[in-house]
């Protein structure tokens, strides 16, 4: 199977280059084409002979050089079907967002996909063929990071891009001082790829935010749990069938400063509840919610199949407890890290990695007597 795919990957870690990965997982041959280099029909042309049969095209923004309908439309009089995936809202936007637009040529492909859930009848009220599809944590990233000492335990992922979420930024910064840092466009550097899992990995508590609408939600939910951060998230309309509140992550309600202080204040100082949650999180996103997962449900939802290269079966924690144990002696694994491992392994196997513990080198953390070992790891169990 051969897809062509036309969007922006000259960064790591666009979305299209995780996108693309995730094909090639399912097993699909993907030919990358950089969006803005069409700038003629004749280098669509060009590919198509030189890769012979093409089952579909997907598009992410389809900010080509050329116009995008002709695009469209020329793909689909050679037969291809064309598929759009697009992640942002384009219904009921404030006023400084209203620039999105349901009638740009994205939205003329013969499926629509999008992380949008609460607006179907709209859709449909445009002719547009929209099935629901969420986005997720590219596979290499979902892994815990490496603590950095003296980090703040709060923080917030994301660009000042409306006014609601500079005020809840503001409020972090006058409520937190020096124990809250804000990475994005506006605040501190942008973190990306390893950097991010170790910002989450020093953070006691990751601070969510997502524009209010009913079913839907920023992919920050799926980075952030994926790559081992706990999160506060506002509450929304759908999000507590994907994710368990109070057991998986936290909700607060969207624009309630007052309630979010007491959440914060509370799971600074409980860290037992914290790392359950943490950890519950993790997993959830590891195991249900990668590209790879996604992109499976894409082929089957443009009747392509996709291989089954994740079994749908409950995830053997065994073999989480089995790659962490190899690296016990690995002195980048924090103490915090250690206590999530001690949560899913028995008492016997729980005296053994700690003990493997005591004999590393592990900088961060002070060696441990069996007892205390004992003692610790089963008040995390309760």
């Amino acid at each position: 199977m051969k897809c062509l795919y036309i969007g922006d990957f000259h960064k790591d870690y666009s979305t299209e280059n995780y996108v693309a990965y995730a094909l090639e997982q399912n097993g699909v041959e993907v030919i990358k084409q950089q969006e803005e280099y069409v700038n003629d029909i004749s280098v669509i042309v060009n590919i198509l002979q030189e890769a012979g049969e093409i089952d579909f095209a997907l598009f992410c923004k389809n900010r080509v050089g050329i116009d995008g309908f002709k695009l469209m439309e020329f793909l689909q009089s050679r037969g291809i079907k064309t598929v759009t995936w697009v992640y942002d809202l384009y219904f009921d936007l404030p006023p400084d967002r209203s620039f999105r637009t349901v009638f740009d040529s994205n939205f003329k492909a013969d499926i629509v996909f999008s992380t949008d859930g609460g607006h179907d009848e709209q859709f449909k009220e445009h002719g547009y063929n929209h099935k629901l599809l969420r986005q997720g944590i590219h596979e290499p990233d979902a892994h815990y990071g490496t603590s950095m000492p003296k980090h703040p335990e709060i923080v917030f992922i994301g660009s000042v891009v409306y006014a609601d979420r500079r005020r809840l930024i503001n409020f972090l910064k006058e409520t937190y001082g020096i124990n809250f840092k804000h990475y994005g466009v506006g605040g501190n550097k942008e973190v990306r790829g390893e950097e991010l899992n170790d910002v989450l990995a020093s953070a006691k508590i990751v601070v969510g935010d997502s524009q209010p609408s009913d079913n839907y939600w920023s992919n920050r939910l799926y980075e952030i749990t994926g790559r081992g951060g706990f999160l506060l998230h506002p509450k929304v309309d759908g999000l507590e069938k994907e994710f368990e509140y109070h057991k998986e992550i936290v909700p607060y309600a969207w624009g309630n400063l007052g309630q979010l202080k007491e959440i914060i204040d509370f799971y600074l100082t409980h860290d037992k509840e914290r790392e359950k949650i943490r950890m519950a999180g993790h997993l959830k996103t590891k195991k249900q919610y990668t590209y790879t997962l996604r992109v499976k449900e894409l082929l089957k939802n443009t009747n392509y199949g996709g291989t089954d290269v994740l079994p749908d079966v409950d995830l053997d924690l065994t073999l989480v407890d089995s790659e962490m144990k190899e690296n016990l002696l690995n002195p980048k694994y924090n103490r915090q890290q250690l206590q999530m491992l001690a949560y899913f392994l028995d008492l016997q196997d729980q005296s053994r990695a700690f003990s493997d513990l005591n004999a590393s080198q592990n900088s961060d953390t002070k060696p441990l007597k069996d007892k205390q070992a004992l003692d610790e790891a089963a008040d995390i169990i309760g």
